[in-house]
């Protein structure tokens, strides 16, 4: 018998933990992996049993395409991306004050986006997988079978094109883990942020064809038509 999962790839400072509670309440415990947990118990993935993956109908977190390959033998994935220059900042300053990353607290910005694997490009290498790389066709290609592409500077929108696509009853929220001290990129001396350009080219690149993509979505639920969408919904 086939087995199927619906996949969030949570790409970090996204504003996926927002979105993660909403998919969380379509599952009941024991069928979503989130963020290394099963029924709110951490858990290596990698160390579960073959019975706990069979009862998996879910996966949610800072995983890489290809992961549910692990789990079943088709998925769903739906992911939401960032602007690069403002996700990388996010990630800088919450990184510095985070467990692990105490090198951070002494580095620019520049020195971050040149050494650390997580500034250059992350979202097109998530999207591509471990085995690709950062190969921005393969990125633009994935995302073309996922179910939903959304973008954070349109959140909302976002939640409507998932509603509509799978069907939530609820997609209440309010915003979790989300940086409230930190400058935004206009405040940040444009010599750093010409640097962490240049490291986010492929994903400035990979942004705006996911953004491209919501608006088109956008427009075709639009034209469906208020009957119609309710029906779907």
């Amino acid at each position: 018998m086939s087995r199927h999962v619906d996949v969030f790839l949570h790409i970090p400072k996204t504003g996926g933990t927002t979105l993660s509670t909403i998919f969380r309440r379509n599952y009941r415990p024991g069928e979503l992996l989130d963020h290394e947990s099963l029924a709110y118990v951490p858990v290596n993935w990698e160390e579960l049993s073959e019975e706990q993956k069979k009862n998996i109908r879910g996966i949610s977190g800072h995983y890489y395409y290809g992961i549910h390959e692990s789990f079943a033998d088709s998925a769903t994935y739906f992911t939401i991306l960032r602007d690069p220059v403002e996700r990388v900042i996010s990630m800088y300053f919450y990184l510095r004050t985070y467990p692990g990353y105490e090198r951070l607290r002494d580095m620019s910005i520049e020195d971050f986006v040149r050494t650390e694997d997580e500034a250059q490009n992350q979202q097109t290498l998530m999207i591509c997988g471990r085995k690709l790389g950062r190969d921005l066709a393969a990125a633009k290609a994935h995302l073309e079978t996922f179910a939903v592409v959304g973008v954070t500077e349109m959140f909302d929108d976002t939640l409507s094109v998932l509603r509509h696509r799978f069907g939530w009853a609820d997609i209440s929220y309010s915003r979790q883990n989300v940086s409230t001290d930190r400058p935004r990129a206009g405040e940040i001396d444009p010599a750093a942020l010409d640097v962490v350009r240049r490291y986010s080219e492929l994903d400035l690149e990979l942004y705006a064809f996911a953004r491209n993509r919501l608006l088109q979505d956008l427009e075709r639920i639009a034209e469906t038509g208020p009957r119609q969408m309710e029906q779907a919904i």
